[in-house]
């Protein structure tokens, strides 16, 4: 039976990735490029339009490179240092050549895991990993909202991942969450404390959402904050008999509610579809840390998006930045823990 699942699971990851004609794909890696030239001429321009922050002087010279890897200037009129690392630009402070990131763009189309990216780029995977954290942090940032017309029909539904901590380091912790699981040995059945919640929704016009919200089963106040301010009044919706949603849409004044059980065929097909290939985007990566589990669902999203408006699409990569460096990623908090990584609910 296993063996049917995973070549059912395949069969379909080749079906979503062949959505594209071979023109529409070069088309798209062709504006991608261009993307990622325009960013490395801007990160060039911002290099001369710097201002020293004690004299006003604009004249600099490089003056070496900090521990983490950044790019010290010297004012040429006070002779004070500076570090510039404020653009943010995907392209900014990189130490690779531009015909790497243009390898880059082929494979983040391609939707190739680490390893293959490694193959192609010639990097480490540690670098091939930091690059597409750069590249979704930059999708994730300028994704169009999900939006909701009055008479408008929707589909709300909740999709569980367990919880990962792939990539944290527990060395030192005073309080480990837990010990490394094999196989899913000791993995809680069901839903429980152990799964993350992510509430996605799906409409007429052809619009998703997803947010990752909570720690276990959904509750009324997590599902009013979410889908409040994105389900107007007035809306036709379709979920299942959880029982946070009859009082969340009462609240929110919706035309219709219509709560079928999960478990009837056809109840609510087009969310059931979407969570189907959500689980299929995921599988190659064979697992997704909690903490970048809202980039990879962005990931999935824009790939909606430009299968039916692939210009639109990638012209969000274009003012894209990104947030976080090796520093700040070994500093960040995790998702659902506190500062002594004690579980807490959202």
């Amino acid at each position: 039976m296993e063996e049917v699942n995973v070549a059912r699971t395949v069969e379909m990851l080749a079906e979503v990735l062949s959505s594209c004609s071979p023109d529409d794909r070069i088309a798209l890696i062709s504006v991608i490029k261009e993307v990622l030239n325009d960013q490395l001429v801007r990160t060039q321009i911002d290099e001369c339009e710097m201002k020293c922050s004690r004299c006003g002087g604009v004249e600099f010279s490089r003056y070496g490179k900090t521990a983490a890897g950044s790019q010290r200037w010297q004012c040429k009129h006070c002779q004070a240092v500076r570090c510039f690392n404020a653009t943010g630009m995907i392209l900014a402070n990189t130490k690779l050549t531009n015909d790497q990131w243009m390898t880059y763009a082929e494979c983040f189309v391609d939707h190739l895991p680490s390893s293959r990216v490694c193959e192609r780029v010639g990097v480490c995977p540690k670098t091939a990993w930091f690059m597409r954290i750069r590249a979704l942090e930059a999708l994730y940032n300028y994704l169009p909202a999900f939006q909701m017309r009055s008479g408008m029909g929707v589909e709300v539904d909740e999709i569980y991942f367990r919880e990962s901590f792939k990539g944290t380091r527990f060395e030192g912790l005073e309080n480990k969450p837990r010990e490394a699981r094999h196989d899913r040995i000791g993995s809680k059945q069901g839903i429980s404390d152990d799964q993350i919640c992510v509430v996605t929704a799906f409409d007429d016009a052809d619009d998703f959402f997803f947010e990752v919200t909570c720690r276990g089963a959904l509750t009324h106040d997590v599902a009013l904050d979410t889908l409040k301010g994105r389900i107007c009044s007035g809306a036709i919706v379709n979920t299942d008999l959880h029982r946070a949603y009859g009082r969340v849409m009462r609240e929110i004044g919706v035309a219709v509610h219509n709560a079928v059980s999960a478990k009837d065929e056809g109840s609510i097909p087009r969310m059931n579809k979407i969570h189907q290939d959500i689980r299929t985007f995921m599988a190659p990566f064979k697992g997704v840390s909690t903490r970048w589990l809202h980039l990879y669902l962005s990931w999935y999203k824009w790939i909606r998006t430009f299968s039916s408006n692939s210009m639109a699409a990638v012209k969000q990569i274009a003012a894209g930045d990104y947030i976080h460096t090796w520093q700040s990623i070994k500093d960040m908090p995790y998702p659902f823990r506190d500062g002594r990584m004690n579980p807490t609910k959202c």
